[in-house]
Formats: C-alpha cells, sequence, structure tokens
C-alpha cells in the first residue's frame, strides 16, 4: 500500500520573495543611480583626503623629510611648538584679517557695480567687458604690475598722478605714497580687491538678471522704492477669498490652492486658502473702500470689508466668462468696452516701464566712470610695454613716449637666449586637459546629485565643498615625497591630475545647479525612449545646459592657468608653467619695468581673450544656476 504525501508550503513563504526580489531591484537602481557620481568621490578622495590623512600622521611623529629614515613618535610636541609661536599667531592675525577685509569689499563694491550694469545704457556690454578684465590677469602679473608699476615710490603711476596735478598748480614738492613700505597691508588688500571684485560682480549681475521681471514690475507699480524691491523682492502671492474656506476646499482643486499662507499687512482674511490667479496687492483705485489700510477712523481688518462694492463695475463678455473690473470713479455715458479697458492698462503698465529708465544715464556715467578705474592698471600695462625703460621709469609717467618692442623681444629671448615658449605651452597644456577631465568627472556628478539624487548621499554635496576649502598646504608635503617616490616629479600629467582635483569640487558644485534647470518632462521622454546615461547627457542635457558647461569650463581654465603653488613645487625645468616662469623672470637689478610689463601681457593675453570671448556665456550660465 503506498501513500502519497502532499508538499505543504509554508504561509508566506512565496510571499516574502517578491518583496525581497523587490528590495534587490530597488538597490540595484540606486546604486546605478550612484554610480556616476562614484569616480569623482572616488578621485577626490584618493587625491585630496588621503594626502590629508598623511600629513596628520606626520603632524605626531619627529621626522625631517632629508631624513627619512629617522623618525620617532612626537605626540603633541609638534602642535605645542607651532601655537606657541608668535610669528604663527601674527601671520593667521593678519591672514583673518586680510580675508575679511578683502571678501567685504569685494563684495560691497562688486553688489554696487552689480546694481549699476542691471540698468540699460548706452555701452553697457563694453562696460562690463573693461569691469571684468583684472578678474582675468594672472595673479602674479597683477601683483607685479601693482609693485612696479603702480606703488613704487620712485617710478609709480600713482605718485606720477600726483607729480603731476601739483606741477599744475605750482608745486615742486608734491607727496609721494609709499604704501609698500608705510601701509603694506593696505597695498596688498587694495591689489586684491582690484582683481577679484570683478568676479564677485559677475555672480551678483547674475543672480539680478535672473529675477522674474513681472514681480519687479508688480513691485514698481504698487509703489515700492528701489530700495524696498532689493531689500525685500516683491512677489505677488495669492489673495485670499474671504469666506471661501470650507467650499474652496471640496470643489477646488488642490493644484489651484495655496495652504499655510502668513499673514500680510495689506491682506484681509488671511487664514482662508487662496487662490493662485489672484494679485497679492491691488493698486489704491483699484481697492475696495473697506480694504484700505489702517487709517484713523477705522481698522484694516473690518467685518463688511468684503461686502463693500467697487468704485465702478462693469461686465466683460470676453472668453466666455463674466469678468468684473474697476475704473476711476469719473462718470462715463457709456461702459468701455475690452478694447478701451486694456489700452488703458497697457498704457498704465508702460508708464510704469518708463520710470525706471529716467536716471538710467547718471547710472551709465557712474557705471563707465567706474570701468575706466578699474580697467587703467591693465591699460597702464599694456602701454608701458611698448616703452623704453628709460621712458618707463620716468615721474610723472610719460604717455606720449615712443612706441617700441624691445621690451617683447627680450621676453621672448631674442637678447638672453631664454624661450617662454615651452612654459606657455605647459600652462596651455595643463589648464585644457584638466578642464576637459573636470568636465567629464563633473557632469555625472552633477547630474546624479542633481537629477537622479539618492537620498542618503545628498551630503556628498558638502564633502565636494569641504575639499575646495582645504588649504592646498595640508596636502602638498605627501603629493611631493609621493610625486618624488613614483618620478612623477616634474611631470605635466601629475601636474594635470593635481589641477583636476583643485578645479572639481566647484564644478560639481556649478554643474549642480545648472542640471537642475534641465526639465524634468525631457529626461522621462529620454527614459520611456530608452536612452542610456551617455546618450542622456549628449543629446539631452548638454544642448540645454550649454551656457552652464562653457561657464564652469572658462571658470576652470582661469584657476588652472593663474595656479602657482602646485606648479612651483611639483614642476622643475621640464613642465614649468607660464606663472612660474614669470616668477623667474624678474630681475631685481637695472631698469625692469618694461620687460615686466611685456612679460604679464603676453601671459595674461589667453585668459583675456577667453574671458573676453565668453563673458556673455559666462553671464548666461551663471544666471542660468541662480536661485530663481
Amino acid at each position: 500500500m503506498t501513500t502519497a504525501t502532499a508538499r505543504i508550503s509554508r504561509p508566506g513563504h512565496n510571499a516574502t520573495k517578491p518583496s525581497r526580489d523587490a528590495r534587490t531591484r530597488e538597490r540595484a537602481l540606486a546604486w546605478a543611480r550612484r554610480a556616476p557620481l562614484l569616480p569623482a568621490l572616488i578621485f577626490l578622495i584618493i587625491v585630496t583626503q588621503l594626502p590629508f590623512v598623511v600629513t596628520l600622521i606626520i603632524s605626531f611623529l619627529n621626522w625631517n623629510s632629508l631624513s627619512p629614515d629617522k623618525t620617532a613618535f612626537a605626540g603633541l610636541e609638534n602642535y605645542v611648538t607651532v601655537l606657541t609661536d608668535p610669528d604663527l599667531r601674527q601671520a593667521i592675525f593678519t591672514t583673518i584679517l586680510l580675508t575679511v577685509a578683502v571678501v567685504l569689499a569685494s563684495l560691497l563694491i562688486g553688489l554696487g557695480l552689480a546694481l549699476l550694469l542691471d540698468k540699460k545704457f548706452i555701452g553697457r556690454g563694453l562696460a562690463r567687458t573693461l569691469l571684468i578684465a583684472p578678474f582675468l590677469v594672472v595673479p602674479v602679473a597683477a601683483a607685479l604690475i601693482w609693485k612696479h608699476a603702480l606703488l613704487n615710490p620712485t617710478y609709480g603711476l600713482i605718485n606720477g598722478i600726483l607729480t603731476w596735478i601739483w606741477s599744475l598748480f605750482g608745486s615742486v614738492t608734491p607727496p609721494q605714497l609709499d604704501l609698500l613700505s608705510q601701509a603694506p597691508m593696505m597695498a596688498v588688500i587694495v591689489s586684491l580687491v582690484w582683481q577679484w571684485t570683478p568676479f564677485m560682480m559677475l555672480i551678483l549681475l547674475a543672480g539680478l538678471q535672473s529675477r522674474p521681471m513681472d514681480t519687479v514690475e508688480a513691485a514698481q507699480m504698487d509703489g515700492a522704492s528701489p530700495w524696498a524691491i532689493f531689500r525685500a523682492p516683491h512677489v505677488a502671492a495669492p489673495a485670499p477669498v474671504p469666506r471661501t474656506r470650507r467650499p474652496a476646499r471640496s470643489d477646488l482643486h488642490r493644484a489651484e490652492l495655496r495652504r499655510r499662507l502668513h499673514p500680510h499687512r495689506r491682506r484681509t482674511g488671511h487664514r482662508q486658502p487662496a487662490l493662485r490667479h489672484l494679485p497679492d496687492v491691488l493698486l489704491r483705485q483699484r481697492i475696495r473702500p473697506g480694504v484700505r489700510r489702517r487709517r484713523r477712523g477705522g481698522h484694516r481688518h473690518h467685518h463688511r470689508g468684503h461686502l463693500c462694492p467697487p468704485h465702478r463695475l462693469f461686465t466683460l463678455q470676453e472668453g466666455g466668462s463674466t469678468m468684473s473690473t474697476l475704473t476711476p470713479a469719473a462718470p462715463q455715458s457709456t461702459p468701455p468696452g475690452p478694447t478701451a479697458l486694456n489700452t488703458g492698462r497697457s498704457a498704465r503698465r508702460g508708464k510704469t516701464r518708463m520710470d525706471p529708465t529716467r536716471n538710467n544715464t547718471a547710472a551709465g556715467i557712474a557705471a563707465w566712470l567706474l570701468a575706466l578705474l578699474f580697467v587703467a592698471p591693465v591699460l597702464w600695462m599694456i602701454l608701458t610695454s611698448f616703452h623704453s625703460e628709460t621712458d618707463a621709469a620716468t615721474n610723472p609717467p610719460s604717455i606720449a613716449a615712443n612706441l617700441t618692442l624691445d621690451a617683447y623681444k627680450e621676453f621672448f629671448g631674442e637678447t638672453s637666449g631664454v624661450s617662454p615658449w615651452p612654459s606657455l605651452i605647459n600652462s596651455a597644456t595643463a589648464s585644457i586637459l584638466s578642464t576637459v577631465l573636470v568636465l567629464a568627472l563633473a557632469i555625472p556628478a552633477a547630474y546624479a546629485l542633481s537629477i537622479r539624487p539618492v537620498k542618503k548621499w545628498t551630503d556628498v554635496m558638502f564633502f565636494f565643498l569641504s575639499t575646495k576649502m582645504m588649504p592646498v598646504v595640508a596636502a602638498i608635503l605627501p603629493l611631493y615625497l609621493f610625486a618624488r617616490t613614483v618620478g612623477a616629479l616634474d611631470n605635466i600629467w601629475f601636474l594635470i591630475l593635481m589641477y583636476t582635483s583643485m578645479n572639481l569640487p566647484i564644478a560639481v558644485w556649478m554643474m549642480r545647479s545648472f542640471l537642475a534647470e534641465v526639465p524634468e518632462e525631457m529626461l522621462e521622454a529620454a527614459q520611456i525612449d530608452g536612452a542610456n546615461l551617455l546618450l542622456t547627457l549628449r543629446k539631452i542635457i548638454a544642448p540645454v545646459a550649454m551656457p552652464g558647461i562653457a561657464a564652469t569650463a572658462l571658470i576652470c581654465f582661469i584657476f588652472s592657468w593663474n595656479e602657482l603653488l602646485l606648479a612651483r613645487v611639483l614642476t622643475g625645468v621640464v613642465a614649468g608653467t607660464a606663472p612660474v616662469f614669470l616668477t623667474g623672470f624678474v630681475s631685481g637689478q637695472g631698469l625692469f619695468l618694461a620687460k615686466v610689463c611685456a612679460a604679464a601681457v603676453v601671459i595674461s593675453l589667453p585668459v583675456l581673450f577667453a574671458g573676453f570671448a565668453a563673458q556673455d556665456k559666462l553671464v548666461q550660465g551663471l544666471s542660468l544656476g541662480a536661485v530663481k
């Protein structure tokens, strides 16, 4: 006799399998969304964080790099020695004072320049071009120009101008400033503010130009002053409709409501739900008599204010629905038609739009004067480079002196035999290739952080920015030791990797805000069509975010071309860059002002050409990522 036994499945055994598969698929999808971020993240950890950890370890050792075999644990002895050094405390205080002064001055002056350039006047584009010129000058060249061509107490431009002005009044003993000896901190602050104010101006100008103009016009129609518009931007929030709270919740769609409205000083019934299409504040002649602001004889929250009639009510049969409008209290024989109302409204709006342009002439003159003041050192550098050494060192300055190319011939090695072309080629190679590598890593990382973010990885952006905040000197010693060990010193490819790590954090930050502007519908359509990540980046995201990509590429190229510390420490004769060549080109003997100006002009020309050619893309790209 045989018996058949049936296999009884455990309850819930098959039910847990789909949920486990679903969790597995969800984890796989999350890691697929993290994948574009991983190359940039791993690269920064290896290049920036590991050297910093090595620096921390070395700080607890009694070790000399010249004798690497002799090491001993020192504990906190190195920290005690450093913190008790009075020179270090003075250096830290000087750095803090210098940083705060330069940032505040650049912010205030840049804000003023941005407000001036936000207005329309004749030659605004050219004025903006002149204002950004100081930012495009190589910092090493700018420092040499301020030291020798502008602030030199013997033949500097500032003292030369003072001598010329005093000579007009017959004085032979004009005051001669010597900021380099008497106030060196002030001289450094002035030169840094001159160079970084244009960059601050570009960022603030991009934010101003990204404002919705309809909100600005609404604030102007409400009679807001320019300071009020700047301090608290006028946002036309929806106005409440009294006694419609319960019907609106039951009959209106959720998208048409805006709950949790904050009280408004000119809004009655602020606890009622709001309709999105109604304006926040109406013109005074269009406000109902019972809804005006507080007067002596009444309260703004009049309990029957919503029942008070308007001045005059007319019905419009335009668009298939009855509408009401208000007109001035003057009697009319016949109700005005829609055309008349629209014409009056357009005329009123046109008049309002013309009001801000009345004083633009004064703003244009001020902007032009400031632009000429900022570009004057650059123009003087160019003019001095075409003078002979004797004419360049005169006091007062000899503007109408004969022009010559002797300084350029000496710079290019016709007399000395030292050619700058290897250094210029190294700078171009390192700047271009590092910019390409930065974009290749930053665009996928920004895509993963902005378009397809993972909830638990949203703080990675802070890590990227923190690596940019870390000083280069915190990791320069381990990098130097590693390069010496593997034979990468004076190697252009190792320098390219260092430039990439230097610019990658700011590139990810900029590209993240740019890619957030890409419409979600386009990405969903590409996903439905089966486009992969590379195809989506190349066909969908790149055309839309091209101004932002151009702005990021320009910023990375400028920072790479201008970099000095890494190139000075990690390179030598073979891979030396243009800023390193410029520091060794200056000689402290004899007359050398024209030669220094010629070298500064040649080394700054690539950045000047790139900045002038792409300044529209730069402003447009920064505006694309501005917070609206």
